[in-house]
């Protein structure tokens, strides 16, 4: 009698997690890069995700690293070569695919999101942008504002929020007032449900001021 060895295949979609860094223009800077990963034949915990970085004329930048899928994601740190600018770049993660025990394989797949690097001296830095929904199916942001000098930075304030065309709906926005030394304090804002539906990409950008300057940072990010 024949003997039939059937494999199934699954496919997989991968969410490249936003990024924030500093520029090289100093010297040689890191960054975590990561992403989740995602099937609907169950979790995926084998493979590896790749992660090359490019400029806005598509030109690759420093070496590209590579995770080990664990979890439903993987992360690598990227080294920023010395002498890139600060501003936004393109994040690609491409899953290898990976078979599992039994007669399952999971499909590669690839994604991309942004990295945002600042220029290194920025006393306030938003350094994480955490995007969720809550039961009433509004969009809810944290953001986590940093200050890695040796000084506290007074005058805190966010004077701008904004998920694609729309403004955040949380008036006014937050003051956190004074960020303590090496320390980080975290805000809350949302966004109207119209923003867009589960899966659409979007940009995020925040803004800030302080006593002596501002900041600004941008990401594209998808709705969950």
């Amino acid at each position: 009698s024949a003997t039939f060895n059937l494999t199934n295949t699954a496919a997989t979609t991968i969410t490249v997690n936003p990024a924030v860094g500093l520029a090289g223009t100093a010297g040689v800077a890191t960054v975590p890069l990561s992403a989740t990963l995602s099937s609907s034949a169950g979790p995926v915990s084998s493979g590896t995700i790749t992660f090359p970085v490019t400029n806005s004329a598509n030109s690759q930048v420093g070496t590209a690293v590579t995770g080990t899928v664990a979890k439903g994601g993987a992360s690598a740190t990227f080294s920023v070569p010395q002498g890139t600018p600060a501003g936004a770049y393109t994040v690609t993660a491409a899953y290898s695919g990976a078979p599992v025990p039994g007669p399952l394989v999971f499909l590669p797949s690839s994604g991309s999101g942004q990295l945002s690097l600042l220029a290194p001296g920025t006393p306030i830095r938003v350094t994480q942008m955490a995007v969720s929904r809550d039961s009433g199916g509004f969009f809810v942001v944290n953001l986590t504002l940093s200050n890695p000098t040796n000084s506290a930075v007074a005058g805190v304030a966010l004077t701008k929020a904004q998920m694609g065309s729309t403004q955040s709906n949380t008036r006014p926005l937050p003051v956190p007032g004074t960020v303590p030394a090496n320390s980080s304090v975290g805000v809350q804002v949302s966004f109207a449900s119209t923003v867009g539906t589960s899966g659409t990409p979007v940009v995020l950008t925040v803004s800030g001021a302080y006593n002596g300057g501002s900041f600004s940072v941008g990401t594209r990010v998808t709705l969950p």
